[in-house]
């Protein structure tokens, strides 16, 4: 893996071909480069943050890829949960939320039916559980359900309730309820 600062000149370039109307390249060129940095991110003393700044803006650069670009919405929503799935750094974290525009209807009606998919998988947990399927793809999984209910609070806590393996979750849907009167 390149320094950080070789990286940085990646970015760089990838955001001439933006400027240069090559959206769609750059799609796939800043995904992979989000992934390589995935990878080293393991294996790599980041402890100045350079790195991560790079990856973060790789992920605008994404972003600002896609709305420039205008991919096939349902392929696009396939993809970003994919990697926001199975993400390692939070790539893509919150992306049902960031690219939502880009997404349009027909993309997160995807994203809805995909995440619906999964977590109809999950089972709940509750206080005496070990709780292993609290974190990884289980947290993550939660995070797009509760982006995915918006403003619907008795869906909120509905996502909430599917883990009540501690005090603190029983707290949460408390201040759900507290919030909206």
């Amino acid at each position: 893996m390149a320094s950080p600062r070789g990286v940085a000149e990646v970015v760089e370039s990838l955001k001439d071909f933006l400027k240069e109307g090559q959206a769609e390249r750059v799609i796939g060129l800043a995904g992979y480069a989000i992934d390589e940095i995935q990878e080293s991110m393991e294996q790599v003393d980041d402890s100045d943050g350079e790195l991560y700044d790079v990856f973060e803006r790789l992920q605008e650069l994404h972003l600002e890829a896609c709305r420039e670009a205008k991919p096939d919405p349902v392929d696009l929503a396939e993809r970003l949960f994919e990697r926001e799935m199975e993400s390692s750094f939070d790539a893509f974290y919150g992306a049902v939320e960031r690219y939502a525009e880009v997404l349009g209807e027909a993309g997160l009606e995807a994203y809805r039916r995909l995440a619906e998919a999964e977590w109809a998988k999950v089972t709940a947990s509750s206080s005496g559980t070990n709780g292993r399927n609290r974190y990884g793809a289980h947290s993550r999984l939660s995070s797009i359900m509760e982006a995915l209910a918006g403003d619907d609070l008795e869906a909120r806590v509905a996502v909430k309730s599917r883990d009540l393996s501690s005090a603190d979750r029983f707290l949460q849907i408390a201040v759900l309820y507290r919030g909206s009167g």
